[in-house]
């Protein structure tokens, strides 16, 4: 049947500054990792959907960066700017942005809002001999949390 034979759903906590202000173009958290986004070493997989909770609902604009490996000539660090260095470009996989204006608000918890975003089909792909695949998230508002895991991403990967 193909590569949609088996999903798997990853859970991320991501850590938030509590009380710090986020300016558009920081990283929330650090670097994050997929462990056994794909089946073999080297392989690949799709990345079907995203989802993004955000517990304490200010649903920002985020973009969620995917890399192949980690780079490692680059600073990804919590509520500092990102700086993708050039030696890190070609471990790029994608980059996907999450519009504010999206989120749904969740009931009865009315602070609490996420967003969905299916059918994506991004082509996520481990480097030889790991099974990792990499991301971060940046805010592209102005945002800043009261509680130290107010996000979390759950991402569908179809494993081939």
């Amino acid at each position: 049947m193909g590569y949609r034979d088996k999903v798997e759903i990853r859970t991320t906590n991501i850590a938030t500054d509590a009380g710090n202000v986020y300016a558009v173009g920081d990283v929330i958290d650090s670097l994050k990792t997929i462990n056994n986004a794909v089946l073999d070493d080297s392989g690949a997989s799709f990345l079907e959907h995203l989802t993004i909770i955000d517990k304490e609902g200010f649903s920002p604009e985020l973009q969620i960066i995917f890399f192949s490996e980690n780079p490692t000539a680059s600073t990804i660090s919590q509520n500092n700017p990102l700086n993708i260095a050039a030696a890190d470009y070609d471990k790029i996989l994608g980059v996907m942005t999450i519009p504010g204006v999206n989120y749904i608000d969740l009931k009865p918890a009315s602070a609490a809002s996420a967003i969905t975003h299916s059918d994506l089909n991004l082509v996520i792909q481990s480097t030889v001999e790991s099974r990792v695949v990499y991301f971060c998230v940046v805010t592209q508002e102005v945002v800043t949390y009261t509680n130290a895991d107010s996000l979390v991403v759950k991402a569908g990967i179809s494993q081939q």
